[in-house]
């Protein structure tokens, strides 16, 4: 009896803990920047959390646009949301990929429109770290931590697509200005502030 209750036991500690994870599809850039209501780069001036009309937690971030490079105003201040947060009460609700945004932080954003509401294209996919570079200048990361990333077939995305590290700013937006040409779209000529 004691026996089967020590391993009852060891198999309760030691049981595999399920991963969590959000499941995104991988867009390679060029499909991003295609399907992006918002592209910006912009810093964070202030983060709330609330319940929205069907009783879900959501976290809003007010960003002012530094650079717009589709579809919102330069200077404009504009309200990213996406799921989860912790409420006033102190309830909290996680979602495993979600961007973790506080005041200060400068983003490169992908989003889309929802009403009035801008949404990032596959939460923390498409809202991307923008730090300084200790010269001066700005770099970009994608951070990826609580995605899976997935092809439009669903297998593993390649590294090359998901990966972004480290990319200095203007190359990211000189590139992404590229894919809007290509489509035929001519990116805001809107200069950076800093």
């Amino acid at each position: 009896m004691r026996t089967a209750l020590w391993m009852g036991v060891l198999v309760f500690v030691f049981a595999p803990v399920a991963a969590r994870a959000t499941i995104v599809i991988a867009m390679p850039e060029d499909e991003l920047t295609r399907v992006a209501y918002a592209i910006f780069v912009g810093t964070v001036l202030a983060v709330s959390v609330r319940l929205d009309d069907g009783g879900r937690v959501m976290t809003r971030a007010n960003i002012q646009v530094l650079r717009s490079l589709r579809g919102v105003k330069r200077n404009a201040v504009i309200a990213v949301e996406y799921p989860g947060g912790r409420l006033p009460n102190g309830l909290v609700a996680h979602v495993d990929g979600t961007p973790q945004l506080a005041v200060g932080d400068r983003v490169f954003g992908f989003a889309e429109r929802h009403g009035a509401t801008l949404l990032p294209l596959g939460l923390r996919y498409g809202m991307l770290r923008v730090h300084g570079d200790g010269r001066g200048g700005y770099l970009v990361t994608r951070d990826t931590d609580g995605l899976v990333l997935v092809d439009r077939v669903g297998k593993p995305a390649h590294q090359a697509v998901a990966t972004l590290r480290g990319i200095p700013l203007e190359t990211l937006i000189a590139r992404v200005q590229g894919h809007l040409r290509a489509l035929g779209i001519a990116p805001d000529a809107e200069e950076a502030t800093r």
